[in-house]
């Protein structure tokens, strides 16, 4: 089996690639070795990666970037662009076909964000990166997103996105954990990879995108795990570091267990931001945006439980619901005496019959 250029993206063994081409063994194993130990002139000159399993037999070789486009010039695209975009694990999103939301925060973390907007904006950053460049340090942004569940930190990703006109690469990394050894190094460095040659064409800078980042960026462990799954997450952490190092463009981690995150990806992270749950008004506008046609005193009821947006935008009532619970006080208010299911029946009953005379 030869390395067919049919699929330039894919990845070889290596074993199979030398054995193709140098079938005599000790010939075989000379070039081998090389490889092995990165020394041989394809690597040097940066044409080839190697990437080794867990055995010596499992090592694989593919060809970079550079290569790439020396074999494929302008026709690269047509083998990468598209097979990468429709990978599962990870999708571009448009800045222009992200649809504006309104979200609600306190005035404290109304203004953080608004920084975090202002900073990312194309001249700002643009001025940001000469200074780090000037200074001699990365090119690069790592912003943390931590906190409580529910406090819409993806949906904000999508938002500044959208103000700052800049695309997004969504990259599941809990799906890519979740693949066999060796699969999901490859599957996080195809991302990385394609993220580049996002930044390369693109005019503005655009985001990646790693939501529930804990799944693969918490603290390495030893104990207790099973030895196989505990080197996936080792390497692929280790990729994770050496690209966020190198990174030359902006990449938002979202997490709901900042505690749980490994310190060496903790202090790579140039802007962090802590969501707290919504307080007694934040939850009052949410509510109101929510359910523009509730009444002032049940506003303040619904206000005064301490939920997040999420859950009130999931499981917020329907003008049925409410219409139902206003029955429902009437009708426990009353003399009539009935099962606690039938009042309840009854109560949607009559939500339904006073949506009848809506209509």
């Amino acid at each position: 089996m030869g390395w067919c250029l049919d699929d330039p993206d894919e990845e070889a063994e290596l074993a199979r690639v030398i054995n193709y081409i140098l079938p005599e063994i000790r010939d075989n194993m000379k070039i081998r070795k090389q490889f092995m130990n990165q020394e041989h002139a394809l690597q040097k000159h940066d044409l080839v990666e190697l990437e080794k399993g867990s055995f010596r037999s499992d090592a694989t070789i593919y060809l970079t970037d550079k290569s790439k486009d020396m074999i494929l010039g302008e026709n690269k695209e047509m083998f990468t662009r598209t097979k990468m975009t429709t990978n599962k694990q990870f999708q571009i999103i448009k800045a222009q076909d992200i649809i504006e939301k309104r979200l609600f925060y306190s005035e404290e973390e109304q203004k953080e964000i608004d920084f975090i907007v202002d900073v990312l904006q194309p001249e700002n950053y643009k001025n940001m990166m000469q200074r780090l460049r000037d200074e001699g340090l990365p090119q690069g942004l790592c912003v943390l997103f931590f906190g409580e569940a529910g406090t819409s930190k993806t949906m904000l990703s999508y938002m500044i996105a959208k103000k700052t006109g800049r695309d997004i690469l969504n990259f599941q990394v809990s799906e890519a954990k979740s693949m066999f050894y060796g699969e999901s190094q490859k599957l996080v460095k195809k991302a990385f990879n394609f993220y580049r040659e996002m930044v390369e064409k693109s005019s503005l800078e655009p985001f990646i995108l790693l939501n529930e980042a804990d799944s693969i960026l918490s603290k390495r462990k030893s104990d207790g795990v099973n030895q196989g799954v505990l080197q996936t997450e080792n390497a692929i952490q280790t990729i994770i570091l050496n690209e966020m190092e190198t990174l030359k463009g902006i990449m938002i981690a979202t997490t709901n267990l900042q505690n749980h995150f490994d310190d060496s990806f903790y202090r790579r992270f140039l802007i962090k931001k802590k969501f707290e749950k919504p307080n007694y008004e934040v939850r009052k506008q949410i509510w109101a945006d929510k359910l523009p046609w509730l009444e002032s005193n049940d506003l303040e009821t619904l206000s005064k439980y301490e939920i997040t947006g999420a859950i009130i935008e999931n499981q917020g009532m329907e003008l049925r619901d409410y219409f139902a619970a206003k029955a429902m006080q009437g009708l426990l208010a009353s003399d009539v005496y009935a099962p606690k299911d039938k009042f309840a029946e009854n109560a949607y009953a009559m939500a339904d019959a006073m949506l009848e005379a809506r209509k």
